[in-house]
């Protein structure tokens, strides 16, 4: 979600429209207004169709220090294909600008729902679990791309973050009152804490908890 300049709260989210509604499934992504603080809500409108192969799905909207709109998904063609993109806008949403190819690696590479975050410096930072291709190998490496001019250029830090089992899933992030981030994820083996630091270069372990979670 992301607050408009007039008041109104837009809400973008997945809507599937074939198959059994689960990750590969035909979808795109759409929007709805409210005006009453969630009260009502307008007719939902196609924010982006379905340009994938598969789908686009896993919806980010931010409002930059700039004032733009930020408005991430992924574009989803197999399970060795997932990028995320970017696009930007100036006008509070009523039109965008060419997307931005923020993950170009190969591979696959997930991002889920409002995930991106902007520090106080203005850094921009997505988290991201990558597997080359999830349907031959179902394990996963955690790791962050930065941008510091406003989301034009992109670049993935220098290390990764990995666990037994499945591997590090699903990473949110947070940043700190000190200024450092708190990354957590998904994992098999309870719940794991880690800082990035934010010159977007090293990821450091620095708490762990093991209590038997799924």
């Amino acid at each position: 979600m992301v607050r408009l300049k007039d008041g109104r709260i837009l809400l973008a989210y997945t809507e599937y429209y074939g198959g059994e509604s689960e990750d590969h499934s035909p979808a795109k992504i759409v929007g709805t207004y409210t005006s009453d603080r969630g009260q009502t809500w307008s007719p939902t409108f196609t924010l982006l169709e379905n340009i994938g192969r598969e789908n686009v799905m896993s919806v980010t909207l931010r409002r930059l220090h700039s004032g733009d709109i930020a408005f991430f998904y992924l574009h989803k063609n197999s399970s060795s294909d997932l990028k995320v993109y970017l696009k930007l806008s100036r006008d509070e949403a009523k039109t965008w600008d060419a997307p931005i190819c923020v993950t170009p690696a190969a591979g696959y590479h997930v991002m889920n729902n409002d995930r991106v975050i902007q520090l106080k410096s203005g850094r921009l930072l997505e988290p991201i679990a990558f597997s080359p291709d999830f349907r031959k190998r179902d394990h996963w490496v955690s790791f962050c791309y930065c941008s510091d001019d406003r989301g034009r250029s992109w670049k993935k830090s220098q290390s990764e973050l990995d666990l037994p089992k499945r591997g590090a899933m699903e990473p949110g992030l947070v940043e700190l009152r000190d200024g450092s981030v708190m990354m957590i994820l998904r994992t098999q083996m309870g719940c794991l804490r880690s800082r990035l630091r934010e010159t977007c270069e090293r990821l450091q372990e620095i708490d762990e908890s093991l209590d038997n979670a799924e």
